[in-house]
């Protein structure tokens, strides 16, 4: 069975620290990175 999906609205350093540390105990986390720059996308930073 599946783990739960979360969402997190805003994927700058702190959510992708959070978002790494939910998928690692196996939950799928979903987020959008409309209206961000490819280099921020990829960092995960703000």
């Amino acid at each position: 069975m599946a783990g739960p999906t979360v969402a997190i609205i805003a994927m700058g350093e702190m959510g992708a620290g959070l978002a790494a540390r939910l998928t690692a105990r196996g939950a799928r986390v979903r987020t959008s990175l409309a209206g961000r720059s490819a280099a921020r996308s990829l960092a995960g930073g703000p």
